[in-house]
């Protein structure tokens, strides 16, 4: 119907420009200047109910998901380093190592010692069991069978103490072996070959692009229609298209008392065309008004009375109608009363336009 509506104007348009601007048969008259301002170019749209979608708005640096720092938890001499910086480290994979040659020489000692302390237990165990049979049998004295069991007792602590003296020597030779705890690229190195290194002190970080967070806020007018699993649409210059994400977190207080509520946002970028650090755009849709007449809010004039638009007729000429205003969404504004479904809008050329002016239709909006 639209197209149909449109179409029809502009024909009856051509035909009024072709009366206009042609000289009057075997006149030889240019048309005059009082004939000429009949008619205003101007700008139209039908008006018909559509969905208008409210967005929020947000900017926020990229973070990665993953993004640690890895610290020493022995002190040494760096001696050897398998990775450079922006290298690739998978999980569980070294890095390097200080000088462990001590801590490797104590988890021998430890194992040796724990070997030993197992043995002792064992035979322990044995001569408790034993004398639990002839203490039954009254074959022993109760002081020989007191005597068997703190021994047992004694070999079951010594052997319990050993294996933790094990864990502890292999956690330090552990220690000496930088390990990385998650996969990712390495985003800074800290140490060299060389250097002398101490308990807690930094080793590297790693951080993974391939899955990104936002840590950003939204004020408290758009809060409420957020919620988790709201996509989220990305934008930045190295994009071709926006990539989506989606809110992880909302938070239900201002940040540090501020005006704004804290949101999460997650998304993947499995082909790295994004990086931590970058400052990006989002575009979050917060509420749909189903079915609504809106219009550009630069079509509507204003007046001592109220506010008003212009309307085409199908004779061309313009009608000034009163309309009640609702609530305004970004350059569009809702209409409450004042028109209706099939009206034909001005939507450029109004401030040239007065009650019942003639106008051509120049083009049309969609």
């Amino acid at each position: 119907m639209l197209y149909i509506r449109l179409s029809a104007c502009l024909l009856l348009t051509v035909l009024l420009l072709a009366a206009c601007q042609k000289p009057e048969a075997g006149t030889g008259q240019k048309p005059t200047e009082k004939e000429r301002e009949l008619t205003v170019p101007v700008l139209v749209q039908e008006v018909q109910p559509r969905d208008l979608r409210q967005y929020v708005n947000i900017t926020g640096a990229l973070e990665g998901v993953t993004d640690i720092v890895m610290s020493s938890e022995t002190n040494g001499r760096v001696v050897e380093l398998h990775k450079s910086l922006g290298d690739w480290v998978n999980n569980g994979e070294a890095i390097g190592r200080v000088d462990n040659e001590s801590q490797r020489i104590l988890v021998d000692q430890a194992e040796a010692s724990m070997l030993a302390a197992e043995a002792a237990f064992e035979a322990a165990q044995r001569d408790w069991q034993a004398a639990q049979d002839l203490f039954a049998r009254e074959s022993i004295s109760e002081w020989e069978h007191t005597q068997k069991k703190s021994a047992h007792k004694q070999a079951q602590a010594a052997f319990s103490g050993a294996q933790a003296g094990l864990e502890l020597a292999r956690r330090a030779y552990d220690h000496s072996r930088f390990v990385a705890p998650v996969s990712g690229y390495i985003s800074s190195l800290n140490i060299e070959v060389g250097q002398s290194i101490g308990m807690g002190q930094p080793v590297c970080s790693i951080v993974n692009p391939r899955r990104l967070i936002i840590k950003t806020g939204i004020g408290e007018s758009h809060i409420a229609g957020i919620t988790n699993g709201t996509t989220v649409n990305i934008e930045h210059s190295v994009l071709d298209k926006p990539v989506e994400g989606r809110i992880t977190g909302v938070g239900i207080k201002p940040v540090n008392g501020g005006a704004n509520y804290p949101i999460e946002i997650v998304l993947d970028n499995r082909d790295e065309k994004l990086f931590p650090g970058m400052v990006v755009d989002g575009r979050i849709e917060s509420e749909v008004f189903e079915g609504v007449l809106y219009i550009d809010k630069n079509a509507v004039l204003e007046e001592y009375s109220g506010d008003f638009v212009f309307l085409v007729l199908d004779d061309f000429s313009v009608e000034h109608r009163k309309v009640h205003l609702g609530r305004q969404i970004g350059d569009q504004v809702i209409i409450k009363s004042g028109l209706e479904a099939g009206d034909i809008l001005v939507v450029q050329g109004m401030e040239n336009l007065q009650e019942s002016s003639q106008v051509v239709i120049r083009q049309s909006a969609q």
